[in-house]
């Protein structure tokens, strides 16, 4: 009974009030598809605005007559093709309105037939809602996990993405809903119109069919404003301000596709947004003078035609003479103040900070509107609109897991790059490789795989590191540096408050002060820390701040924009953003080379020379220093076991910065801005041999390559850290010891062929 009473309500009820809608629909259609009102509006205008103007004064019946007959002959030609259009368009409206009365008229006469409909119609509600769709969605975009295993929150993801596709699907299938019909372009838009034959040479149609599209996520209050701003009429231009990648020529798309169906502000419908190519333009031009002759008769004939809004990429190269530009400021503002043209500008923070911002003349005319990067969330969401465009040209399908381990890994490790842009790439590479294998899914490790291989980071073992919360980063150091308990508990302290989150974001991934004597392992410290959190020691910009000293420091840092060189240290992080950035001897570097890295460990990047933004929030950054050197071991000395608790540490660490601060070594500000100032105690004999010890076993892991070993006993470890301790460096000499003790020897012995495979070797020094 109750599919019976369903049935019923569909046929005396659903289904006439869907015909009635439809007819609605159809005649929305018709009247945009036939341009009725902007037809009748510009009835009497002069065709495609073909008009003799009056270019002489006083009054000559001559020019009089044949001015007027011209104009006469346009405008009549173009109310007679428009009459007829507008008629055509009335009488189609006037068919669809009968046509709609028969239909309603015969369905309600016509029970067996509307039955079959229904029966339909349930079928694919069905369909849609079919729980084993779904399920077989769920399957295939978790391939190689057990639904079991995943999490709820995937799942709520993954059924709300299906549930998107299917309405999609659905909505698609219905041609006869509004949207679908307003995208059919309308004829007769263009006759009020005027041409724009050398405009169209340079420039694209922004509502054409892309090579592949992603619905607007979010973006709702900058398009309204973009609306706003170019109905008004205080400013004719707005300028789209964001980093390359954030989205902002698809803003731009999704209006031209807006105003092309009139789903826009009445001022704005119909009109054709137009990407200008003024860098081919331009490229034609021998001298300046003659671009900007060129570019001003173009703009004439855009703002002639009168249904023209310009887009222009890179806004900032035409608005000022800097650096050998072009400053088409006078051409711009003539198009809009003159003849009342719309122009839509992009660019980047910098760019616009650097050149457009103190351009207050073009100013006035435009509107900054600041474009942001979408969210991790967001992107997700653009990343699964645009899925299956990627899917049906590659054949392989992405499961959710290798989606969000794009998300992630993008998100983090690719700095220069915003969301989308930055997760889209990397889609795409990883597309590409599974192509290149001919495998049929794509998997996280997958995606963490390619990219390893595009940033040169090992990022397997990065992850696993992170999954262990750095809870044995003591012990990874220590396997490398010998004793220093207190100052490596400081460090791992550190990196724990920032791995879990309590200390501010946006920062890099720690900031040490090292102090202590030379040859003590400060140094060492920071290349177990590079191999422990980067995968290898080699992952390390080392600076020696000695040659810093300088007025000239700061700029051989971050680069000259006079001499047009790039900086060392900008250089060295853009091209390795993952690394530990070890400063040595970082208090004879110059006072402004100090309040560089202030704005660095602050903020998580520099600015270059040239304006461009360094992310310092990848690196590990480590200042040594040997002040303080002999107030440690004065203390030492005085009271031995000042570093052997965790009581008498911290005082002494506060004791040491006082010291340096009354020195004058260090700023307070520059002190404050460090995670931990970590302070290294001079080595005692235990420390030397446990030191020599482990240097030999690492010489005895080279050999082994070779098949042979070294016999190492305790007289050799002994004798190696006597030789090898210096007061002055510490430990430091100790390798050159064994190169000199050690391996000279059995680098001749291997030549003169006495040592053969298999063979330990004794050396007696």
């Amino acid at each position: 009974m109750k599919k019976v009473g369903e049935y019923l309500k569909f046929h005396f009820i659903q289904g006439p009030r869907e015909i009635v809608r439809m007819t609605a629909n159809f005649l929305i259609f018709f009247w945009h598809y036939f341009s009725v009102g902007l037809l009748a509006r510009t009835l009497f205008s002069p065709w495609k605005r073909i008009y003799v103007p009056k270019t002489i004064s006083g009054f000559r019946p001559d020019e009089w007559f044949n001015r007027v007959t011209f104009n006469l002959i346009s405008r009549t030609i173009g109310a007679f093709i428009r009459s007829f259009v507008i008629l055509t368009g009335l009488l189609v409206c006037c068919l669809a309105v009968l046509l709609s009365c028969c239909l309603v008229f015969f369905w309600f006469f016509s029970l067996p037939g509307t039955l079959a409909i229904f029966l339909l119609k349930e079928a694919k509600k069905g369909d849609i809602q079919s729980p084993f769709k779904l399920n077989q969605f769920l399957k295939l975009k978790f391939t190689g996990t057990p639904l079991a295993t995943v999490s709820v929150e995937d799942k709520e993801e993954v059924t709300r993405w299906f549930e998107r596709n299917e309405k999609q699907k659905a909505q698609f299938s219905r041609f006869w809903e509004l949207d679908n019909l307003l995208v059919i372009p309308g004829i007769g838009k263009d006759w009020a119109a005027g041409y724009t034959l050398t405009l169209d040479q340079y420039t694209a149609d922004l509502a054409a069919p892309q090579y592949y599209s992603s619905h607007l996520v979010g973006r709702q209050k900058e398009t309204k404003r973009i609306e706003e701003v170019l109905s008004g009429m205080t400013k004719r231009g707005c300028l789209l301000v964001g980093e390359p990648g954030v989205g902002k020529q698809t803003m731009v798309e999704n209006f031209a596709k807006k105003s092309q169906e009139g789903r826009t502000l009445p001022a704005l419908e119909r009109k054709r947004v137009l990407l200008f190519h003024l860098s081919s333009l331009l490229g034609e031009a021998k001298t300046k003078d003659e671009a900007r002759q060129r570019v001003l008769e173009i703009l004439e004939e855009a703002g002639r035609a009168g249904n023209v809004i310009l887009t222009i990429d890179n806004f900032d190269q035409v608005v000022t003479s800097q650096e050998d530009r072009i400053d088409l400021t006078p051409v711009f503002i003539q198009a809009m103040d003159q003849i009342g043209l719309a122009i839509i500008g992009l660019t980047t923070p910098d760019n616009f900070a650097k050149f457009i911002f103190p351009n207050q003349k073009i100013l006035q005319y435009f509107e900054k509107i600041e474009v942001a990067a979408p969210n991790s969330a967001e992107a997700l969401i653009i990343l699964e609109d645009i899925l299956p465009f990627f899917e049906s040209k590659t054949g392989v399908v992405v499961t959710f897991p290798a989606l969000k381990e794009i998300i992630k890994l993008s998100g983090r490790w690719v700095i220069d790059i915003p969301f989308p842009e930055k997760a889209i790439e990397l889609l795409d590479d990883c597309l590409v490789n599974s192509q290149g294998k001919k495998q049929k899914y794509l998997q996280p490790e997958d995606v963490c795989q390619v990219l390893a291989e595009k940033t040169k980071i090992p990022l397997t073992q990065l992850t696993r590191l992170e999954r262990e919360k750095i809870e044995q980063i003591e012990e990874i150091l220590h396997r490398r540096v010998i004793d220093q308990e207190q100052a490596i508990t400081e460090i791992a302290k550190a990196l724990r408050r920032k791995k879990a989150g309590v200390t501010a974001g946006g920062r890099p991934i720690g900031a040490f002060l090292f102090l202590g004597p030379t040859g003590v392992g400060k140094t060492e410290t920071a290349k177990a820390l590079a191999e422990a959190l980067f995968g290898s020691e080699k992952q390390m910009i080392r600076l020696d701040m000695a040659q810093f000293e300088g007025e000239e420091a700061a700029e051989r840092l971050i680069g000259s924009f006079a001499k047009k060189e790039p900086g060392i240290l900008t250089s060295a992080v853009r091209e390795n953003p993952y690394a530990v950035l070890l400063l040595d001897e970082i208090e004879k570097a110059n006072l402004k080379v100090q309040h560089l890295f202030l704005t660095a460990v602050d903020e998580g990047y520099l600015a270059d020379a040239f304006g461009k933004k360094v992310n310092f929030e990848n690196l590990l950054i480590i200042g040594t220093s040997n002040a303080g050197a002999e107030f440690i071991r004065e203390k030492l000395t005085s009271s031995p076991d000042t570093l052997d608790t965790h009581d008498t540490y911290p005082q002494l660490s506060s004791d040491l910065v006082d010291f340096v601060l009354r020195q004058g070594l260090f700023s307070p500000e520059f002190i404050n801005r460090f995670d931990a100032v970590v302070v290294y105690q001079p080595l005692g004999l235990e420390e030397l041999l446990q030191i020599a010890r482990l240097q030999l076993e690492q010489l005895n892991q080279r050999l082994a390559e070779k098949k042979i070993s070294l016999e190492i006993t305790d007289e050799m470890v002994e004798k190696i850290a006597h030789l090898g301790f210096d007061p002055v460096f510490g430990a430091r000499p100790m390798k050159r010891v064994i190169a000199d003790k050690v391996e000279d020897v059995i680098a001749k012995r291997l030549l003169a062929g006495e040592i053969k495979r298999g063979e330990r070797i004794k050396i007696e020094i």
